[in-house]
Formats: structure tokens, sequence, C-alpha cells
């Protein structure tokens, strides 16, 4: 929670130590932060299947599409053989760790071909869809070892083939064409490939997640909650903005209807904290009624608190440019 809302913070890329800094003051009041080297390249994950320190199976991905652009998880990925030097490197660390069960080594991969190491998940990973679609099917594998029937034969698995997590993949698509593609920071593509990318479906060499045509049901389903997705946000906005609008048309009414009955001479608002709702309440009551005194109040005792930066903001769309508050109780 920051300033009195839930946020996800997406990673940031700094290119100087004026901008780490910068970026550094604004997170870490609120968060620990990692810092990692920048690896220009594309994303490359390997897969594994262990049995008490021992590989059983492996699988690799490339990322094509990643959201955010300048880096995050993948929306529209493609199955690869992973290179003997990384698929060596990968297995060698989760040996060393003794590892059991399922885990992602993940990789970027640089212009050069280098390799470099950047995280190990510990888990299943967002683009399990692609392995399982192509052969490779690590939950039925959890799923044996548990039941002490290892598999040890690597399955094999179609490359290249495509999954996409349309629901995602949509805002990358926003995304991508608002993004300067010159940009050597973000992950963008041509927007003309990008687009024809979505006939690979008819190739029979791409699915979508959650997609499947034997169960209508939760493709519709999938469907649905992608159009949501796209409309929830514009309704959302124009019935807030609806709401707003009728509140203060009310506010300004009764304010009015209370000076022309010739009072009174001094209005204050109340609520309990005094940093938000009366606040601005008294601020904008003072644009329109000049000729009555407008206060503000509330019943919380302590003082030094000031207004979220939300309510600053709030403020600011209607021409409330105050900085900070006074308060009393």
């Amino acid at each position: 929670m920051i300033d009195g809302e839930l946020r996800t913070l997406a990673v940031a890329v700094v290119g100087s130590e004026a901008e780490r800094q910068q970026q550094l003051r604004r997170w870490l009041p609120d968060t620990p932060v990692q810092q990692q080297q920048y690896i220009s390249g594309r994303g490359v994950g390997v897969e594994f299947l262990f049995y008490r320190g021992r590989k059983i199976w492996h699988f690799a991905h490339e990322r094509v599409h990643e959201y955010p652009l300048t880096g995050g998880a993948s929306s529209y990925r493609r199955s690869v053989n992973p290179s003997a030097a990384m698929l060596h490197d990968a297995e060698k660390l989760l040996t060393a760790l003794k590892w059991h069960g399922v885990a992602m080594v993940e990789f970027k991969m640089d212009a050069k071909g280098q390799h470099w190491l950047m995280e190990i998940n510990p888990r299943l990973w967002g683009s399990l869809a692609l392995s399982i679609d192509t052969g490779v099917d690590f939950p039925l594998g959890l799923l044996q070892i548990a039941r002490g029937d290892v598999t040890e034969q690597q399955p094999k698995y179609k490359v290249p083939y495509y999954t996409r997590d349309l629901r995602t993949d949509v805002d990358w698509l926003k995304s991508n064409l608002r993004a300067d593609t010159q940009d050597p920071l973000l992950h963008t593509r041509s927007h003309l490939l990008s687009f024809l990318e979505l006939l690979r479906p008819l190739s029979g060499r791409e699915s979508w997640d959650h997609f499947d045509w034997r169960d209508p049901g939760i493709t519709r389903r999938a469907l649905a909650l992608a159009v949501s997705d796209q409309v929830r946000p514009v309704y959302r906005k124009i019935r807030n903005w609806q709401v707003q609008r009728q509140l203060l048309r009310r506010h300004r009414t009764l304010l009015h209807r209370l000076a022309e009955a010739g009072g009174p001479s001094k209005i204050v608002f109340l609520c309990y904290g005094n940093i938000c709702r009366s606040p601005l309440a008294a601020r904008l009551a003072e644009q329109w009624l000049h000729e009555i005194a407008i206060e503000s109040a509330g019943f919380h005792a302590q003082e030094g608190r000031v207004s979220p930066k939300k309510i600053l903001r709030i403020g600011n769309s209607y021409g409330v440019t105050f900085q900070s508050i006074a308060l009393r109780a």
C-alpha cells in the first residue's frame, strides 16, 4: 500500500547514476529493492523436472513479447532448443542444489550469443501452457514422482511452437503501438509483424492459454475476460466522471440555495481525519461561495498529518491547487 493505494511496481531500467538514486529514493521508503546489471537481449527460460538432485526432463522457451515493455512476464512465447552450454549451466545449478520437483532457470541471451543468469523460479511458471501444448507435461511429471513412478525418458517437444496469453498480450499490443520502437531499452517489435502473428494459429503452430475448442465453456469464458479487461477501464472512467459531476452539481446547487436564502455566513465541513474529504470539499466550496466563510475540521487530534498524494491529484484536477492542508481538530 502506497498513499492509500495498492500498487504493483514494474521493473525500472535506469540509464545513469542520477536516475538510479532517484528511483531508490522513490521506492526504498516502501519496499526492499533488488538491483541487477542490465543485460540487453531476449529472455530464455530453461525448465526442468528433477528427482532428488537428478534431471528427469527439460524444456526451453524464448520470450517473444514481454509485458511491460521494459521487461517482464511473457505474453507471447515460443519453444526452442536450448544451446548445449545453456542447458549444461542450468542443469549444473539445480544439481548442485540437489533439486527435487520443478524449476525454471531464467537467462538473458545477448547479441553475441552469451547467456546471463537472471534468476531461478522454484515453482511452476506463467508460460506453463507452452510446455504442455508442445509435449512436456510438467504437472503430470510432478504427479508421477509424487507416486514414485519416475519416468526418466526425455519427452520430445515441438519446435518452434507458440502460445499466447491473450488477456495480457492485448495490453502488450497496445503498449507496442504507443512505444518508441527505436528505444533500445524497450522490448518492442514491428507493428506489422506483431499483427501478422495473430494469424499464426491458422498454421497449427500456435495455441492460446486457456483456450480449448473441446471445452466451449472455458473458451467463452476466456474470450469474455479478454473483452472485459478492455471495456472495464473505459466504463469505469465514464461512470466515475458521471458520479463526480452529479455529486458536484448537487453540492453546488445546495450551497447556492443556502446563499440565496440569506445565510449562513459561515460553513464548516467536517470529517474524521480532516486530510481528505472535508478539506477538499472546503476548497471546492471556496471557489463558488466567495461571500461565505469556509473552513474544514476533523475529530482526529494528532497534528502533523498531511493529505495523501491521491487527494492532491484529485484536487488539482478540479482546479484546487493546494500543496498541503493545515489540520485542526
